[in-house]
C-alpha cells in the first residue's frame, strides 16, 4: 500500500507540473499572438483611397475617389453602412448628429455609402427617423456592395478618414462614439490649410 501511495503522489507531483508547464506556454503563445496582432493591425492597410464607386441618393450622379478631390483638397469621411445592419443603425443617428454638427466646416466631406441597399429602404429609414441629411454629407449607395470590398472592408459599420491627397488617415472599425471629442479633434487637426 505504501508503494501505491508513493507512485499517486510522483504522479500528481508529476501531472501538477506539466499542468503549469503546458498552461505557461500556452498563456505566452497567446500573449504573443495578440500583441502581433495589434501591433499589425496599429496601421491601416488601405494606404489610400481606393478606387470605388457608388451612387448618390436621388440622383444618377456617380460618387468616386476622383468626384470627391476635383474642385479642392478635402478631408474625405467614407462611412459604410446598411439599415439591415443593427450596429449600424444604433450609431447612425449620433453620426449624424456629429455631422450636422459640421456641416460649416471648410474642407471637410462625409460620404455615407449604404451597402446593398435601395433608394426606397434609405428613403424609408431617414423618414421614420426624422433624418435630415446635412450639406457636408454625401449619401450614397451601392446595391452591389463592391465598393466595400474596394476598401477592404469585411464587417459594417466602418469608416475610413482621408486627408487632402487621399492618403488615409484613419480607420474606425464596428460602432463609434461619434459625440467623443476624439473624433472632432481627429477631423480639425487633419483639415487642409485655407486657400
Amino acid at each position: 500500500m505504501n508503494i501505491d501511495k508513493k507512485k499517486i503522489n510522483l504522479f500528481l507531483g508529476l501531472f501538477t507540473t506539466a499542468l503549469a508547464v503546458g498552461l505557461v506556454i500556452y498563456f505566452y503563445i497567446q500573449y504573443s499572438y495578440v500583441k502581433t496582432f495589434e501591433t499589425k493591425s496599429a496601421r491601416p492597410i488601405l494606404k489610400e483611397m481606393p478606387a470605388f464607386s457608388a451612387v448618390k441618393l436621388d440622383s444618377s450622379e456617380i460618387v468616386d475617389r476622383q468626384s470627391l478631390y476635383q474642385n479642392s483638397p478635402r478631408l474625405v469621411m467614407v462611412h459604410f453602412w446598411a439599415t439591415w445592419c443593427a450596429p449600424c443603425l444604433t450609431e447612425f443617428p449620433q453620426l449624424m448628429a456629429k455631422l450636422e454638427g459640421m456641416k460649416d466646416t471648410k474642407g471637410f466631406t462625409a460620404v455615407l455609402v449604404a451597402i446593398n441597399e435601395n433608394a426606397k429602404d434609405i428613403h424609408k429609414f431617414l423618414d421614420k427617423n426624422a433624418i435630415k441629411i446635412p450639406n457636408n454629407v454625401i449619401m450614397a449607395i451601392d446595391e452591389k456592395g463592391k465598393s466595400q470590398f474596394d476598401f477592404g472592408t469585411v464587417k459594417i459599420p466602418e469608416t475610413y478618414l482621408f486627408n487632402g491627397k487621399g492618403v488615409t488617415v484613419e480607420k474606425f472599425i464596428g460602432p463609434q462614439a461619434w459625440e467623443d471629442r476624439f473624433f472632432a479633434d481627429k477631423i480639425q487637426a487633419n483639415l487642409p490649410p485655407s486657400p
